[in-house]
């Protein structure tokens, strides 16, 4: 989040500060097991695949000679190249055909983003497509952005990558919070707190203290539902991680998340007053 944002232990009026105390975590969380062996299977297929692919190779240059097996790998690669370009392309073009469609228009021509303040490179996201939609009295906008040289911070595990983002206009201005997943989870000890062993809390004041301590916020966090956010100003952004062309599927996810996050923070729309 913004580097200007200090790191506050909030309070809960009715719980104390216990709630939202940092724990350590010791043991490892179930689930860690069934991703390192998943992890395994897939450098397994992959060693396999270059294994082939090497035998392959020397049989067609035994077969053939060298320089038509490079020519030929050359216009494999090519091809392979081309077709990726055209998939990304015929993605945008029928994004862009849904976003009419559906109502959404371009926010191309937005140069302030939330999350600038907290660059410290200049030119470290980039924004690569935008739309915007006015729902339930919000202006929603969702779109692809790429980062690099850890230019999201704490809103992204990852230094570098690409990702969709879903930024809400919000009725007013509110204090600087966020939740950000934390990037070295220990293992679990018992009766330590699932939620606090993964996320941490980073607020200017506890406004939002007794909606960081409910249980189906935090529920909804542990369970995907929603992921890391930050408020800035007037403004609430998420940012989820993905290699994937922005799909209209995705964009829809992401305006539920957003608005569900709302609810539970107890920010209303302007037409639910």
């Amino acid at each position: 989040m913004a580097a200007t944002i200090p790191v506050v232990t909030p309070v809960d009026p009715e719980r104390g500060p216990s709630v939202f105390r940092a724990v350590r975590d010791h043991r490892r969380p179930p689930g860690e097991l069934t991703a390192r062996v998943r992890i395994l299977l897939v450098l397994c297929l992959i060693s396999c695949g270059l294994a082939g692919y090497q035998i392959a190779i020397r049989s067609l240059v035994h077969r053939v000679g060298v320089t038509p097996t490079l020519g030929l790998a050359v216009v494999v690669l090519g091809l392979v190249a081309v077709g990726l370009i055209g998939w990304r392309l015929a993605a945008g073009r029928s994004l862009d055909r849904w976003c009419t469609r559906n109502g959404w228009s371009p926010a191309a021509a937005r140069a302030a983003w939330p999350w600038t303040p907290q660059q410290t490179p200049p030119g470290a996201v980039t924004v690569r497509f935008a739309a915007v939609k006015t729902l339930r009295g919000l202006s929603i906008t969702v779109g692809e952005l790429s980062w690099t040289r850890d230019g999201l911070g704490g809103s992204v595990e990852k230094p570098n990558g690409d990702g969709v983002f879903t930024v809400v206009r919000l009725p007013r201005s509110y204090p600087a919070t966020a939740v950000q997943r934390r990037r070295t989870i220990g293992r679990r000890r018992a009766g330590e707190d699932e939620f606090l062993r993964k996320f941490r809390f980073i607020v200017d004041e506890p406004y939002f203290a007794h909606q960081l301590a409910d249980p189906a916020l935090r529920a909804a966090h542990l369970t995907g539902r929603i992921p890391r956010w930050a408020i800035v100003g007037d403004e609430l952004y998420m940012v989820v991680a993905s290699r994937l062309p922005l799909r209209p599927t995705q964009m829809v996810r992401a305006t539920e998340q957003a608005l569900y996050l709302l609810r539970l923070l107890g920010i209303r729309p302007p037409d639910a007053a």
